[in-house]
């Protein structure tokens, strides 16, 4: 009996944690926290917890102090707390909160007053929120430990239970698990680091490593290049390390348009996406010193404003375009420039439809590496 009383605890545990983590109120770094955890620190989870809610809790009371000095004019003193609270909050791996003090150091970056009080409300609400089920879940862990007669940590972190709200509940079409992957997560992991091609290789997916949503890259051979197949423009190439068998090298053109579209029903619900161009140089590259023009639309869904945005952007890094507008270099060794934003809604159709182009300048452009076209979410 008295291993079925645990038992039953420990699947209480186990269904808080994967309902908070349905929720976004925690993200996998508390997941990670709890596998610091073992016999010789049977409270460490409990001890950092109680420590940020310390530390939170004196944050909150001075950002209050703040705002209720009708002659407060210190907005940056309200960044500072907001950014300790920010960091705080990613290192337990309480999302809700964060998200939450993110967008009310917006607030105050516009020194909107009414903006940081409705943001404090909601800093609060979430904080409270989180504390509460805190308390509940070392409870259950309390009685866990007293029903087994011994102390040991809590052994969530490997359930599948709580990895299954990690994963996707529709994987996309021609989705194959990986041989060799016998949890919830392993698989989680997996997808994280490991993108899977599916749809003839020309697609590959992956999951986000915070929310588990879903992200997705589309290779070169997917997009709509002009003058793509023709050889005296274009040559498909592959290259060592990428994920696609080709990438395409531009020869030389004077007319540059490269356009990607994905299906929005594929992305995750309520989640905010940015879409990437990906490239990189050959050794003789020319004709990319002025900005180019990037959009984004949202063709044919169901959403009441479809959104185009227009924009300029800088392919080289030192051409002096705009903050925000130059490529950045990523950890395998390619560039990559936002080329917009969306925000994707629960029951929204239609097609995302992603384009690059410089067409107006009168000079050849020549040495563009083209990976592709990757879609995630928004940190």
């Amino acid at each position: 009996m008295l291993g079925l009383g645990v038992d039953r605890l420990q699947a209480d545990i186990n269904r808080l944690l994967a309902s908070l983590f349905h929720q976004g109120v925690l993200d996998e770094q508390f997941l990670q926290l709890q596998q610091l955890q073992d016999e010789t620190s049977p409270n460490f989870v409990y001890d950092v917890i109680n420590i940020y809610f310390d530390e939170s809790e004196k944050l909150l009371r001075n950002l209050r102090l703040l705002l209720m000095d009708r002659e407060f004019s210190d907005y940056k003193k309200i960044g500072l707390h907001l950014n300790q609270l920010v960091g705080s909050s990613s290192s337990i791996g309480a999302r809700r909160v964060r998200n939450v003090c993110v967008a009310f150091r917006s607030a105050s970056e516009l020194s909107n007053r009414p903006g940081c009080l409705r943001g404090l409300e909601v800093v609060e609400h979430e904080y409270h929120y989180l504390k509460n089920m805190m308390h509940e879940l070392f409870q259950l862990e309390q009685q866990r430990i007293l029903a087994a007669g011994v102390r040991y940590p809590i052994s969530a972190a490997g359930s599948d239970d709580v990895w299954n709200h990690f994963l996707p509940a529709d994987f996309p079409a021609g989705f194959a698990a990986p041989a060799g992957l016998p949890t919830r997560k392993q698989l989680f992991f997996s997808l994280v680091d490991n993108p899977l091609l599916i749809n003839g290789t020309l697609l590959s997916f992956s999951l986000e490593r915070k929310s588990g949503n879903k992200c997705y890259m589309m290779a070169a051979r997917a997009l709509n290049i002009v003058w793509g197949h023709e050889q005296r423009y274009w040559h498909w190439i592959s290259l060592p390390n990428t994920r696609f068998g080709e990438v395409a090298e531009l020869i030389m053109v004077w007319w540059l348009e490269i356009t990607g579209k994905i299906n929005i029903t594929l992305l995750s619900d309520d989640t905010l996406y940015a879409a990437y161009f990906v490239f990189k140089w050959n050794h003789s590259p020319y004709g990319f010193r002025q900005p180019v023009e990037t959009s984004l639309v949202l063709a044919d869904t169901e959403s009441t404003d479809n959104v185009v945005q227009p924009s300029m952007i800088s392919l080289m890094q030192d051409s002096g375009g705009e903050e925000g507008q130059s490529p950045v270099l990523r950890r395998d060794g390619w560039y990559e420039v936002e080329l917009g934003q969306f925000f994707k809604r629960r029951g929204d159709l239609g097609e995302i439809e992603m384009s690059l182009k410089e067409t107006k300048g009168p000079y050849e452009k020549k040495g563009l590496i083209v990976y592709g076209i990757e879609i995630r979410p928004v940190p």
